[in-house]
């Protein structure tokens, strides 16, 4: 198993104002997750479920306030900084927005090479042929972030987080930010390089039909927990949570209604007691009201479906 995490949790402290009291908010609440060399899980759902906060425990780069996180068989819980950074070399973060995530004062050839030169590497003549490896010609190497367009902004963030070589990409909502057209593209390059790498995903999306394409394994969070999870086609095709039902019928389909899900998610500093999901569950009944759900047993978390 490349990435094995037990019992995950982030919460947070806020303080109190004149308007509120001081409470905790549990970002990520005993989150399980593994990852086998080579394959690709899914992370979905809603904005504010703590997905990318789970991406963020998983790099450590962010503290953890409970669990373990074993990377290549190696707990890397309480790893410190020094001892982390090669391992960090094997483990790369792909932002949502690759706008934001290149220095504009960097040209194309300096922000692939960065990495490289902060690990000790000779970044000459490795460059070019990264940018071979994600579709991108020679001339780009002096180009910078303003002169490419949203798609060629993506690739070179890919060709940058492959320089060191990782085992494991955590892909943040990769292509949320381009045109339809270029989604597939890049879609298409991530899956070529995963086959010719070997590379692992965790990818993180809100498109159902994106994680059904990309991924084997999906898991489903809701409200800083995971409700469902297991092969995609099991979860996505005949899903057993009223949660991921309701994010499936929300779909837009031609000649179809779709049932939306009720309402907002709740206040996760206030979360509702029992299953955090029952006020927007249509099917709800007196035990998913008075107790918290079961643990996710036979890939599910829910009262009504064990």
């Amino acid at each position: 198993m490349l990435l094995h995490a037990t019992g995950l949790e982030k919460t947070y402290a806020t303080r109190a104002t004149a308007f509120r009291r001081a409470s905790r908010v549990a970002a990520v609440a005993g989150v399980d997750i593994s990852l086998a060399e080579g394959g690709a899980l899914g992370l979905v759902g809603e904005s504010g479920c703590g997905k990318s906060t789970l991406a963020r425990l998983l790099l450590r780069l962010i503290p953890l306030s409970a669990g373990r996180i074993l990377f290549e068989g190696r707990d890397i819980t309480a790893l410190p900084e020094a001892a982390l950074r090669p391992l960090r070399a094997r483990m790369q973060l792909i932002h949502q927005n690759p706008s934001a995530a290149l220095d504009p004062r960097l040209s194309v050839a300096e922000v692939v090479a960065e990495p490289l030169r902060i690990h000790g590497h000779d970044p000459r003549g490795r460059v070019a042929s990264l940018l071979a490896e994600v579709g991108l010609p020679g001339d780009f190497l002096h180009r910078y972030p303003h002169e490419l367009s949203g798609g060629q902004k993506q690739r070179v963030c890919i060709a940058r987080a492959l320089a060191l070589a990782p085992r494991l990409l955590i892909l943040d909502e990769p292509t949320s930010a381009l045109d339809v057209s270029v989604q597939a593209q890049v879609l298409e390059l991530l899956a070529g390089l995963r086959a010719q790498r070997g590379l692992a995903f965790l990818f993180i999306s809100h498109n159902l039909a994106v994680v059904r394409q990309v991924c084997e394994q999906v898991a489903v969070m809701y409200l800083g927990r995971v409700v469902e999870q297991g092969p995609v086609d099991a979860v996505l095709g005949n899903p057993r949570h009223p949660y991921t039902q309701a994010l499936l019928a929300s779909v837009p389909r031609l000649g179809a209604a779709g049932v939306v899900v009720v309402g907002e998610a709740p206040n996760p500093a206030a979360p509702p007691p029992g299953c955090p999901f029952h006020p927007r569950c249509a099917t709800a009944q007196e035990a998913c009201r008075n107790g918290p759900p079961p643990a996710l047993r036979n890939g599910v978390a829910c009262h009504l479906a064990q």
